[in-house]
């Protein structure tokens, strides 16, 4: 089944950005829940676990907010293109869009692994196994992230397309496969924190196969592997400011984090669950 392409230039309008806002509303929810599940599931393990997931997820967000750029950015082109019906053009911003995008995770990844551990120790978490534990889930979370940063540009790709549903269906599925992972890795296994990344990173990969497959008319076409300066730095520009606004914000929390560590693990861990409900409110509106 290949992706189909709506056209949102007529109609309602309001029916038309209910159409498109209430998939990408639900897609988005789906993407933030996964972090949020996995501190449910090591939550069993007690407040140490659940500290060391919610220290290493600060800079997980960090990722995401730097990423944000080439979502926000290359969604806005390819939108521009599908509305003006100039299918070229946004095959050549699709692709374009995934090369910053793969340039972006291999430079997550390496950062993580090098400077993972740098990272955990600004926060002083004043706990040795909190700190090794943190380590552990940020560096298989810098491969989850390579994989989830395209997934998150094709749920903004589809939405471009304005094909939400689609990608709504394949967020549920790798939330449902990451909650039927989670406890078995995490306790049948016994592999602790580290036993919820791998459970993320399985599902953030099914998840790109699905939609790679799904996408496939679009991706394996002869002109979407292009390069262009200009049209790199018009999705950067476009993406930029809020880029800036979600690492600044990122940025507060980890300093606040920091102080807060300063009370114990207990503390950290409380403040991460309070910041992970209060992040609904701001992705229902960044929708």
């Amino acid at each position: 089944m290949n992706m189909k392409k709506i056209d949102l230039t007529s109609g309602k309008e309001l029916s038309v950005i209910t159409l498109l806002s209430i998939p990408l509303i639900g897609s988005s929810l789906l993407q933030f829940l996964y972090n949020f599940i996995d501190m449910l599931f090591v939550g069993g393990l007690g407040p140490d676990a659940i500290a060391s997931v919610g220290s290493a997820s600060f800079f997980i967000n960090l990722g995401y907010s730097i990423q944000a750029m080439i979502v926000v950015g290359g969604g806005i082109k390819i939108a521009h293109a599908m509305g003006s019906k100039n299918d070229k053009e946004s095959s050549s911003y699709i692709g374009i869009s995934l090369f910053l995008n793969f340039i972006i995770g291999i430079i997550t990844i390496f950062g993580l692994l090098f400077l993972g551990n740098y990272l955990l120790a600004f926060l002083d978490l004043k706990n040795e196994a909190v700190q090794t534990n943190a380590y552990q889930y940020l560096a298989v979370s810098g491969f989850m992230l390579f994989f989830s940063y395209f997934n998150t540009f094709f749920i903004r790709m589809f939405s471009s397309f304005g094909n939400n549903k689609h990608s709504f269906y394949i967020s549920a599925f790798g939330l449902v496969l990451n909650i039927i992972l989670d406890p078995i890795f995490i306790y049948t296994f016994k592999w602790g924190v580290i036993g919820a990344a791998i459970a993320t990173l399985i599902a953030q990969i099914l998840m790109l196969i699905l939609f790679v497959y799904l996408a496939r008319n679009i991706l394996f076409q002869k002109n979407i592997i292009q390069t262009s300066y200009r049209k790199a730095s018009e999705i950067i520009r476009l993406g930029i400011p809020m880029s800036t606004q979600r690492v600044l914000f990122t940025v507060i929390n980890i300093i606040l984090a920091k102080f807060i560590a300063s009370y114990g693990t207990d503390a950290v861990a409380a403040q991460k669950i309070g910041l992970q409900i209060e992040s609904v409110t701001f992705i229902v509106m960044g929708s």
